[in-house]
């Protein structure tokens, strides 16, 4: 027996997951489902939803932060007036999911939440979504989980990619918009212990194909990792590192690819637009979980560890798309030269001295510099206790 299920969400900042969501539902048998890109013109909206919601097995609620747009004095949210006609008039069950991290609806407190801020990957939620409805999803891992896999047998937990969906997006302090096509990012900087599959792997042999543009700038040892626990960031590793490891791993998993080729390597670093909306998502947010700097969301200096701190604490300040730790324990190299135009993102020099941008603040830095706009720059053979990297995927 088919269920129908309605999706109920904040057009201005959950549109992108709610319609990823229900295509990936509408590919389950036994599903069927509606969201309001099928509204009818010529009919009213709101006797339309409210006929869907009445011929509606379940609804779906995505929470994000502007269903909570009532607490800062603006109009109420009209996903609270579904869920009401849900709730009491329709009499039909509700399945929340934390779809970007707010707080959760009082008027749903004893319908437990599904938590997609965990992983950011849409068949997840699919998978526990059919769960709760006893329904075999029947999914099969996207091609996207399928590489994340292939890297957890190369470098080990933990390794996660989180889907930044196409799109525009607002950049920088001043808030221009950019647009990027789909891209994925690690949900963590690279491990102790993913980089040191690296090293083992004779990372830093000065025959390895993967450091043929660098060979003028090769160090025979690797500098000294500061904390030595396999889930801390990778530390001390300078911008020529973070780059012959990302195209050590892109020719682990193919050996084809061509190691001259950066751009196009299986992985590399993110550029700073890339970085920054992955961090910031659409709506121009100060920091990954918001606008208010809260010291329990991140190691900066304000939150007294004193040293970098496992990747995978601090997970209530993921950013929109899940990604987690954008903000403190180490500053993230990008690819790009500090001083870049549009032209030359991602054109890269290799012989050039020039500085390359970091982001995201680190352990030793207060809270100015963990915006997620905040900028910072150091020499690219530079290491320190407070530089580390993640990478990302063209897709």
């Amino acid at each position: 027996m088919t269920k129908k299920i309605f999706i109920s969400y904040a057009k201005k900042d959950a549109r992108e997951i709610a319609l990823a969501l229900a295509d990936a539902l509408a590919e389950v048998d036994g599903l069927e489902v509606w969201i309001d890109r099928s509204l009818r013109a010529g009919r009213s909206w709101e006797l339309q939803i409210q006929q869907q919601i009445d011929d509606c097995d379940v609804m779906i609620v995505l929470y994000s932060p502007d269903i909570n747009r009532h607490k800062l004095g603006q109009p109420e949210s009209y996903v609270l007036t579904e869920i009401a006609y849900a709730k009491y008039t329709a009499k039909k069950p509700i399945i929340p999911v934390m779809a970007i991290q707010t707080d959760a609806l009082i008027s749903l407190t004893m319908e437990h939440y599904i938590d997609f801020t965990i992983s950011g990957v849409i068949s997840k939620l699919v998978e526990a979504l059919c769960s709760e409805l006893e329904i075999a999803s029947d999914v099969e891992l996207s091609e996207l989980e399928k590489s994340a896999e292939a890297i957890r047998t190369i470098i080990g937990e933990p390794f996660e990619w989180c889907e930044i969906p196409a799109g525009e997006f607002l950049y920088g302090k001043d808030k221009e918009t950019l647009s990027l096509p789909t891209f994925a990012i690690s949900k963590y900087p690279i491990t102790y212990r993913n980089f040191q599959q690296f090293i083992e792997d004779e990372g830093f042999d000065i025959d390895a194909s993967w450091w043929n543009d660098l060979l003028w700038y090769h160090p025979s040892t690797p500098g000294e990792q500061t904390m030595k626990y396999s889930t801390n960031p990778r530390d001390n590793v300078n911008w020529y590192e973070a780059i012959s490891f990302c195209s050590w791993l892109s020719q682990k998993i193919d050996p084809n690819y061509d190691v001259y080729d950066l751009v196009n390597y299986f992985v590399r670093l993110p550029t700073e637009p890339e970085w920054e909306k992955a961090s910031r998502g659409i709506d121009g947010r100060e920091y990954p979980w918001g606008n208010r700097f809260d010291a329990k969301k991140c190691n900066t200096f304000e939150s007294g560890t004193g040293t970098t701190s496992p990747v995978t604490l601090y997970s209530e300040g993921n950013s929109p798309y899940g990604v987690q730790g954008m903000t403190g324990n180490v500053w993230e190299w990008c690819l790009n030269e500090y001083f870049y135009t549009e032209a030359n993102v991602i054109n890269i020099d290799f012989s050039s001295r020039s500085e390359r941008a970091v982001r995201g603040g680190s352990w030793i830095d207060n809270q100015y510099h963990a915006y997620t706009y905040c900028r910072s720059k150091y020499a690219p053979h530079g290491r320190g206790n407070q530089l580390g990297f993640r990478i990302m995927r063209p897709l």
